[in-house]
């Protein structure tokens, strides 16, 4: 489908532009014919070429701005396809696993131990679940432009250990909090859990087994200032300036061996403008990244 219509658009480009010379030649000779002064057939040349060269900026200029929007479309229809694809593996791959895990306890009798291996397994997979639910839901409200914040008083450093100890609950990651234990500042507590919920999910995501998160924090001159970072393996430079797109997936859905499905960080990009806040991203200098935001 984007193949075809990128022949058809260059097809009628070219057959655009080669009416216009056309049309232009046909008009000259016209003139030459009717009158054979060369003062004004010179004058006459000169205002064709004067309002054919309008004509053709206003013409390609036309072109360009259908050609961009077609670009724009066709990579907003790829992302969401590929969103489609993620989605769909993300459904299915939790669902299948709690199926598995209740037909082994209500097949099986096992010791204690095991069972309560598979229960906290199958706690893991409804946890993925309800989260990359829940990112869905969020989504259609910021679109919907029907999320409302309402800040309220929040304990910083307390909101960043039930993100820490809900979300790393069955992951062994090392994560080291530098923020004062009395530092309270007035935001939606609901943004700023789900801000840290998928900056966390996407540093275990792609930081493995043996992830080290660093989250510190301060106040300064009224704001709420954050820095997240992580050691993974850090995103190719001509790529950090579009990791906050809608459906953004660094891999393709049919070969990718990371979970997720495109959302967290659209949400934490969204979330964090939609308080007046900035945030920005670079890669660290060993290794992963460091997020950097204001509220």
């Amino acid at each position: 489908m984007r193949r075809q219509t990128s022949v058809i658009f260059y097809a009628l480009t070219a057959y655009v532009l080669l009416q216009f010379g056309w049309w232009g030649f046909h008009l000259i000779d016209l003139t030459q014919e009717l009158n054979n002064d060369p003062e004004h057939l010179s004058k006459r040349a000169l205002m064709i070429l004067g309002e054919g060269t309008v004509f053709f900026i206003i013409v390609f200029f036309g072109l360009w701005k259908i050609q961009s929007s077609i670009k724009k479309e066709l990579e907003l229809s790829a992302k969401q396809q590929n969103f489609v694809l993620s989605i769909t593996h993300e459904l299915k791959t939790p669902i299948a696993a709690v199926k598995l895990y209740l037909q082994t306890l209500g097949k099986r009798s096992l010791q204690e131990e095991k069972r309560d291996e598979i229960l906290r397994k199958a706690l893991l997979e409804n946890n993925r679940l309800e989260h990359m639910i829940e990112n869905v839901l969020t989504v259609a409200r910021i679109e919907n432009q029907a999320f409302r914040f309402h800040p309220e008083p929040v304990t910083i450093s307390e909101t960043i250990e039930e993100v820490i100890s809900s979300v790393c609950a069955f992951d062994t990651c090392k994560v080291s909090i530098d923020c004062p234990k009395d530092l309270v500042y007035k935001t939606d507590k609901f943004a700023l859990h789900t801000i840290l919920s998928n900056l966390t999910e996407n540093a275990l995501k792609y930081a493995g087994k043996d992830c080290e998160i660093t989250i510190h924090c301060n106040r300064s001159e009224g704001r709420l200032h954050l820095n997240f970072s992580d050691n993974g393996p850090g995103v190719p430079e001509e790529k950090l300036k579009s990791i906050f797109q809608r459906f953004l997936r660094l891999e393709n859905e049919e070969t990718r061996n990371s979970k997720g499905a495109g959302l967290g960080l659209y949400i934490v990009n969204q979330f964090v403008l939609g308080q007046g806040g900035t945030i920005s991203v670079k890669n660290k200098k060993t290794s992963g990244l460091l997020f950097s935001i204001s509220l």
